[in-house]
């Protein structure tokens, strides 16, 4: 869009001594009022100091060009940053689904281990053994955090 606005701006300038350059430098196209320091020179006709109808609708292309993949690469990076977010919200959403779970398996642990330690008689056994199987439960889903 510079470029074409360069373009433009020196279409304006009503000198008649007006050059203008394209060089043609690693496979770019630069207009410019100074001789190409490198890379090829192509001439432009610059009389009475206007720019040529074709080099003018070749710039005109040229923006239309880069307008069209600015957008392209706009619509990619919000593709990109929606599918980012979207896996960032479902990240947050299984780490907390997890840390509920854990909550519940500790207190499920914590009240076992109660029951144990007041249970008498054959019950003792049975709670003791209850309270075992939610602590390594516990340990297994939890332990990994």
């Amino acid at each position: 869009m510079i470029r074409f606005l360069a373009v433009l701006l020196l279409a304006s300038y009503s000198s008649s001594s007006l050059a203008i350059y394209k060089c043609e430098e690693n496979g770019k196209v630069i207009y410019s009022d100074e001789k190409c320091s490198s890379g090829k020179l192509k001439s432009i006709d610059t009389t009475n100091g206007k720019i040529s109808e074709s080099a003018l609708n070749e710039a005109t292309a040229r923006n239309k060009r880069e307008k069209e993949t600015l957008q392209q690469l706009k619509k990619t990076r919000q593709r990109d940053e929606a599918l980012e977010e979207k896996s960032r919200q479902k990240r947050m959403r299984t780490n907390e689904a997890l840390r509920k779970k854990c909550q519940a398996l500790e207190l499920k642990k914590k009240w076992s281990e109660e029951d144990a330690v007041a249970a008498t008689g054959k019950s003792a056994e049975k709670s003791k053994r209850t309270a075992m199987r939610n602590k390594e439960k516990y340990e297994a889903e939890c332990s990994k955090r």
